[in-house]
């Protein structure tokens, strides 16, 4: 699931590397669950100025995804690729969020 690698530019930073980022993401798993053979998956994002701790943007992602069996190796394989997807889904929001920050940050300068 390590859509947010550190590496490259874009890349994500744990808070214990000692370095500090300009954006922080603050999440919360609300759903990560097997229903009638569906594996669910739920994130609540929030996007933080880091300095100030301002939140600038709040999202949802979620995925659902069958089940290719009854099997617990299936059920297991449906609810990682459920992870996959909203980690995916993750890393767009964050791309195209922290984009229009700085956009806005940049217009606001000039």
């Amino acid at each position: 699931l390590d859509y947010l690698g550190n590496e490259g530019e874009g890349g994500a930073v744990m808070p214990e590397a000692g370095t500090r980022a300009p954006y922080e993401l603050a999440w919360r798993v609300s759903e990560f669950s097997l229903q009638n053979g569906d594996a669910l998956a739920r994130l609540e994002l929030t996007l933080l100025s880091a300095d100030r701790r301002q939140p600038l943007e709040q999202a949802t992602v979620s995925a659902s995804v069958p089940s290719a069996g009854s099997s617990s190796s299936a059920r297991a394989r449906a609810l990682a690729e459920a992870g996959r997807q909203v980690i995916a889904q993750t890393a767009d929001f964050l791309s195209r969020e922290i984009a229009a920050a700085e956009l806005a940050a940049e217009t606001a300068a000039s």
